[in-house]
């Protein structure tokens, strides 16, 4: 995953750290990041992608 975020800049271990701070709270995080929710579960699924 660190080699996949290097490559593409993505900020994809920047959301997951907000989601844990937020402890899993999908709609807070979507609030903080300023991206709707919709976008948030896209993003939350690449990890599994890669």
């Amino acid at each position: 995953m660190l080699a996949h975020e290097a490559e593409h800049a993505g900020g994809l271990l920047d959301l997951l750290r907000k989601y844990v701070e937020l402890r899993g709270n999908k709609a807070a995080l979507a609030q903080a990041t300023h991206i709707s929710r919709q976008a948030l579960y896209a993003r939350l699924k690449k990890p599994s992608r890669c």
